[in-house]
């Protein structure tokens, strides 16, 4: 299920060769919306879970993913960049990936990006982790917070600055910038 461990999202899967969205786990009864809406949003909810022991995760994803826990499919997601490069060569342009970097990867190493980098799908497009870059910039763990507007990364001026910085570095070093 993909989710943004806050709202459900769609979700696509190929089918017999064709994208096919999945989205049945997002139409829920009215009852269930407010329900839903009330432990997003509602502290008093919150604190009678907390009362009764509800696993509030588990609470919530059972909601909105009404069974259906999946596995992100990155063949899929694969396939859908192959595409993308595939019609940018056709018509001679230049194509990258570049991977942005989560809160966790100054954590850990990123098991998605090692899946980037190793597929085969993927063999002939340059893929960028940009994690490095931003290592490079100076953007660790103890400072995030000076380039974020709260603690899931989301950038900030700042954080956008160094982002830019970033992404003009990389394309540079690609020769995709003329100086």
């Amino acid at each position: 299920m993909f989710t943004d461990n806050v709202y459900p999202k769609p979700f696509f899967v190929y089918e017999n060769d064709v994208l096919t969205k999945h989205d049945s786990h997002l139409k829920l009864s009215p009852i269930e919306k407010l329900t839903f809406l009330l432990s997003q949003k509602s502290i008093l909810f919150n604190k009678l879970l907390d009362f009764l022991k509800v696993n509030k995760t588990q609470y919530k994803q059972n909601f909105i993913e009404n069974n259906l826990a999946r596995e992100i499919d990155y063949n899929l997601t694969f396939r859908l960049i192959k595409e993308m490069n595939d019609i940018a060569t056709k018509n001679k342009i230049k194509f990258i990936v570049l991977i942005y970097p989560s809160k966790n990867w100054f954590y850990e190493n990123s098991e998605i990006s090692k899946r980037f980098l190793d597929s085969s799908l993927l063999k002939n497009i340059t893929i960028i982790n940009m994690y490095d870059y931003f290592s490079k910039k100076g953007f660790t763990t103890e400072n995030f917070i000076d380039f974020s507007i709260d603690k899931i990364l989301h950038l900030n001026a700042k954080g956008h600055k160094l982002t830019a910085d970033v992404i003009y570095d990389v394309l540079s070093n690609l020769n995709f910038i003329n100086h």
